[in-house]
């Protein structure tokens, strides 16, 4: 497969950023990572551009986040000083991720926010032979956009080794790259995103976007094991509830004769939410027995969490179970599917308030890290 090169130019006020997400094959644990060339979510790098254009390299970092327990987050920002880029691998601070033919490799040295635990470790990804082509994200057409999104691995598997805190497991994963010429809070409004992992190795993916311009373009399709790529027809909106805290709004697509169980909320930020939730064919599913509920906590056990169970957006009656192997007990996993879910709300992301919030999640450090 060809791998967007580390080297590959970003321009001023643009980005490119490389994302993973993964899921424990025990449903306990669960992360994302995503490396950034101009950290699109930097209230530095926001402020900057309002003084004049500015180089993307001056704003990189690296964003892990473990869910589970124990739970760390961290998402540090550097400079070009310490930032060292070659075509297949990149350093930003004291983490480099790494890539061959056949594998992703991410060493991650890092320090947890609130608290400076340190966050050290390796994870490993097998990456696919396929080659799948990047995509417009702004307009159906690709000479004017302004805005990519490639699918790199739809459906893959992770090593997860972590020394601090210590941790080791194995799971399915996802990984995609973005890039674009602009800030996104100019194009965009808002955006929600999802990708389902079925059973038999194929991935679904759901874009939808809200242009500035008040145009809504939604993007479905199912990537397959063997490399094919099938638009989707057959989905629809459902809304979920809102998260817990910051109220961010979440819609989901699914497709027909499929019901969402076990939402959870792994991210509930100012202007960014980050959920997970299992999709059932009805057919699996006693239609009198729906349950309800979510998990919303720092520290987040993945193995136990309320089951919310949404028709056309209403919630029903309540029922506890334990997850196991990414589909609810008496559920066949051949017949469910795990998703993991994003909701961007780029008008507060470009609120004053929010922009002052985040320097406390988000530290920015220019002292030169020694880059070997």
């Amino acid at each position: 497969m060809t791998f967007p090169a580390f080297t590959n130019a970003v321009p001023d006020n643009g980005y490119r950023w490389w994302y993973v997400d993964a899921v424990s094959d025990d449903s306990q644990h669960a992360l994302t990572i995503i490396v950034f060339i101009g950290s699109v979510f930097s209230p530095y790098y926001a402020w900057a551009r309002k003084r004049g254009r500015t180089p993307a390299l001056q704003h990189c970092s690296i964003n892990v986040a473990l869910y589970g327990s124990p739970a760390r987050w961290c998402m540090t920002e550097r400079d070009e000083r310490s930032v060292k880029t070659h075509v297949s691998s990149m350093k930003v601070g004291n983490s480099r991720i790494s890539v061959t033919d056949k594998c992703m490799q991410i060493n991650i040295n890092e320090r947890a926010v609130p608290l400076p635990w340190k966050v050290k470790g390796q994870v490993r990804i097998p990456l696919l032979a396929h080659d799948l082509p990047a995509q417009p994200l702004d307009l159906p057409n690709k000479e004017n956009a302004r805005h990519f999104w490639q699918p790199i691995a739809p459906h893959t598997r992770i090593n997860v080794e972590m020394e601090s805190p210590a941790l080791q497991w194995q799971g399915n994963a996802y990984v995609d790259s973005n890039h674009g010429d602009i800030p996104l809070e100019s194009s965009f409004k808002s955006w929600t995103w999802s990708r389902s992992h079925e059973a038999n190795g194929d991935t679904s993916i759901h874009y939808k976007v809200l242009t500035r311009d008040g145009q809504t373009s939604c993007q479905n399709r199912k990537y397959t094991s063997d490399g094919q790529i099938i638009e989707l027809d057959n989905s629809s909106e459902t809304v979920l509830s809102p998260t817990r805290y910051f109220r961010i709004k979440r819609t989901a697509n699914i497709e027909q004769n499929h019901r969402i169980e076990a939402l959870q909320t792994l991210e509930d930020a100012p202007f960014y939410a980050r959920s997970r939730y299992i999709e059932i064919d009805q057919g699996e599913i006693d239609q009198g027995e729906i349950h309800k509920g979510e998990t919303d906590k720092g520290e987040i056990n993945l193995g136990e969490i309320d089951k919310r169970q949404l028709d056309k957006g209403e919630t029903n009656s309540v029922k506890r179970k334990q997850e196991k192997n990414n589909a609810p007990d008496g559920m066949n996993p051949a017949r469910s599917r795990t998703t993991v879910h994003e909701s961007l709300d780029l008008d507060r992301f470009d609120s004053a308030w929010v922009r002052c919030l985040l320097p406390f999640r988000m530290p920015r450090i220019t002292r030169p890290v020694l880059l070997t």
